[in-house]
Formats: structure tokens, sequence, C-alpha cells
């Protein structure tokens, strides 16, 4: 728990606060979180899990204390990462604004509710693109595809309406397949854009630096190369009530941190100690 709240207030006072340390999204609710705990285990407990009796592993790559350590991660990585994806959402009230330009004055708010507005549909931006994520041993490789449309609103500049859609699809296609696949999806991507009823919004989400929010610069600059990308804000309609925008309660979090250590305590508990490394640990 102390690591989770320390880094949660280093996040908050460092990246959303301050905007020191501008990392994408993905960086701040899942790597670092991930291997945060693997960091924390292996220094507090790196050399108490050598005291444990384990069967060695057939494996070259790992050891077994190393693998016990490796499941503790597991284990205690869940809370990491729902805590952060809650923490990306609940410190950003929503701002009600009249005029586009308001925006500009809320650089690091992200949740807005504009009472008037209209989109040139004449204008609008397509972009399409694709991510791999290669298969193991266990697994099969996945392809992820992205359709990412927007339009720019009217009597503004540099500001969008941004939809994302996404598909992804398991195991290896052949190239016909896959570019009739492909074709579908943003045939049907851009169908559901352009039928869409843009009025239908509870609020704006406005995308700060990830992942999602460099697809659609990069669409944007496809089309308009002339534009000052880095100022362009993105702004995604929203259809839920704010109230539920994090979609994880506090309860899930205390939840999986309660069965992780649950978890880390039976890892712990069923190996037998080693009386002669116990011994010479003591002693040291």
């Amino acid at each position: 728990m102390g690591t989770i709240l320390l880094y949660t207030m280093l996040r908050y006072q460092l990246g959303t606060k301050l905007g020191i340390l501008p990392f994408e999204q993905e960086l701040w609710n899942f790597w670092i979180p991930f291997y945060l705990p693997f960091i924390s285990f292996w220094a507090c407990l790196g050399k108490r899990v050598r005291i444990l009796k384990l069967k060695s592993l057939k494996n070259k790559y790992i050891s077994a204390h190393q693998a016990l350590i490796l499941l503790m991660v597991l284990a205690m990585s869940p809370p990491m990462i729902l805590s952060q994806k809650y923490l990306d959402k609940v410190p950003h009230g929503l701002i009600e604004i009249d005029d586009f330009d308001e925006i500009k004055n809320h650089q690091k708010e992200k949740f807005f509710v504009i009472n008037q507005f209209d989109v040139d549909k004449g204008s609008i931006v397509e972009g399409f693109s694709t991510r791999e994520v290669m298969g193991g041993k266990y697994s099969r490789a996945r392809k992820y595809f992205y359709v990412d449309m927007l339009y720019p609103f009217k009597n503004v500049s540099g500001v969008w309406y941004g939809i994302e859609y996404s598909k992804n699809i398991n195991g290896k296609k052949d190239n016909k397949e896959l570019k009739q696949v492909k074709e579908t999806f943003y045939r049907t991507s851009k169908d559901s854009f352009i039928s869409q009823n843009l009025k239908e919004v509870k609020y704006f989400e406005k995308l700060n630096n990830s992942y999602k929010r460099s697809r659609f610069l990069k669409a944007i600059n496809k089309n308009r190369p002339l534009v000052n990308i880095d100022s362009q804000i993105i702004l995604i309609p929203k259809m839920r009530d704010y109230k539920n925008r994090t979609g994880i309660s506090l309860g899930w979090i205390f939840g999986s941190y309660v069965i992780g250590c649950v978890c880390v305590l039976i890892i712990i508990a069923i190996p037998k100690l080693d009386k002669r490394l116990l011994t010479k640990f003591n002693n040291n």
C-alpha cells in the first residue's frame, strides 16, 4: 500500500498538478505501475526469499526465487494499475464553458461541458492505423485496428470533435483476408461516424499526451500539413454521466489489494525455510 500511495502522490504532484513529467497516459497508467512492484519486492524481499526451499526450475533464464518474486508482482500489480486508472479521472473537475477559447485557459483540466457548439461536417478528417502484439509460446499474435474520425468545430481554430473506433483480431490471416477485414471495418466505422448524433453528448474529455492523441494528431497532420500540430485540442464526446467517468470504484481497488496481499502470503507460506540459509541471514 505504501508503494501505491507514494507513486500516486508523486504522479499527482509532478504529472497532474505541475505538469513537470508529461509522460504518455499508457506509461503512467500501466507500464510504471506494472514494473514498480517488481522493484519494490526485489529491494525488500530479494535477499529474504533466498532462505525459502524451492525446487530448481528447468529454465535457464529465471531462477525459482526470481519466479517467486514474479508471482508476487503479478498478484500486486492489479491494484497498482487500477489505482492509476482511477487517479487519471478523479482529480479533474467538470468545467462548463460557453466559448472554446476558454479551454485554453484550463490547460491542466480535461473534462468540459460545452453549452453550444457546431461542427464542420464538410471538413472530415480520417485516420487509420494498426498495431500488432506478437504472440508467444502460450498466446497468439493479436492485431489492433484503429479508425480515428474528426470534425473541426466551427468558429474556432485547432479544436476537434473526435471519435475512435477499434477492432482486434487473433491469429494469423492471409493478406487477402486481412485486407477485407480492414476495409470492412474502416467502412462501417466511417458510416457510424457520419450517422452519429453529435449533439447527444453529456460532456467532453480533452485528450492529454497519449497513444490515442498521437493517432489523432497523425491523422490531422496528414490532412492538414500546415497546421501547428502540437497546439491542436482533441475533444472526445462522452455519453455516460460524469459521475461514472472512472468506471472503477475505490472498492475494486481495495478489494484487489486485499486479494493480492492474501496471494502473496500464500506464496510465501507454502515453501519451507532453509535453516542453514536462515541462520546465515540472521548472522548477517
